[in-house]
């Protein structure tokens, strides 16, 4: 993921949250559990890049994120 614009936070399993800037580029492990999204109080842009796995997937969405979650 490359973050365009805005600012945004990503969240990882057992982490705690982790703000993203412009220019920043995340890489997330295949079947880490991890969630990003813009600040409260900013929009983020980003450009995601996937991989396709054998079976033809290529996310696996998990429940959303709660609020204890985002504010951590």
């Amino acid at each position: 993921m490359i973050v365009t614009e805005g600012v945004g936070l990503l969240g990882r399993r057992g982490a705690a949250n982790t703000e993203i800037r412009p220019g920043d580029v995340v890489v997330i492990e295949p079947d880490e559990h991890h969630w990003h999204g813009a600040c409260a109080d900013q929009a983020m842009a980003h450009i995601h890049v996937n991989g396709v796995g054998a079976d033809g997937t290529y996310a696996t969405f998990y429940e959303p994120v709660s609020e204890a979650d985002y504010l951590q």
